[in-house]
């Protein structure tokens, strides 16, 4: 078991399976993110388009008891508004209840899970699936008949690619 670890996967059926799958490896909190998911999904069981090598794809594992854990997605949607605002200068709006908005249209979606796992599948565990849209042009959003998504480059950010946050392992 290790303690706060995050993993990169190179490719990824969906990062929140990849979690439920090896849910008891990780310590009280975890992670894994991927630029190439294969297989995602959203919310009430929508598909996820995946933008390979041009969207962030991670899920966060949270072994630790939470009170409230019906306000994760709101937590999560607060935490990544932040990040992008601080890292690419946009400010988001949260569309409750696992989204965010960057001038009207989707540029995150967040999907948080509750796992069973352990001994008779007695242990709790809470994920929490982040999908941003970073480098997409519109003939991505046109293709897949998504007229109202974006991402930050069409939206003015500066991308720099990899993604990948600095320090962190690339397998």
């Amino acid at each position: 078991m290790s303690i706060n670890e995050v993993r990169y996967l190179p490719e990824c059926g969906s990062t929140n399976a990849y979690v439920k799958e090896h849910f008891e490896e990780f310590g009280p909190v975890g992670a894994v993110y991927t630029e190439n998911q294969t297989a995602g999904r959203g919310r009430l069981g929508r598909s996820w388009v995946n933008a390979e090598g041009k969207a962030l794809y991670y899920t966060v594992a949270i072994r630790e008891p939470l009170a409230q854990p019906a306000t994760l997605p709101l937590l999560a949607s607060l935490a990544v508004r932040t990040q992008l605002r601080l890292r690419y200068g946009v400010d988001c709006q949260i569309k409750w209840p696992n989204d965010l908005l960057l001038n009207g249209k989707k540029i995150v979606g967040i999907l948080c899970e509750s796992v069973s796992y352990g001994y008779q599948q007695q242990g709790r565990g809470i994920l929490c699936g982040i999908g941003i849209n970073l480098a997409q042009p519109q003939s991505y959003f046109d293709a897949a008949d998504l007229p109202n998504g974006t991402s930050l480059e069409l939206q003015g950010a500066k991308v720099i690619f990899p993604p990948t946050p600095h320090g962190w392992p690339r397998a």
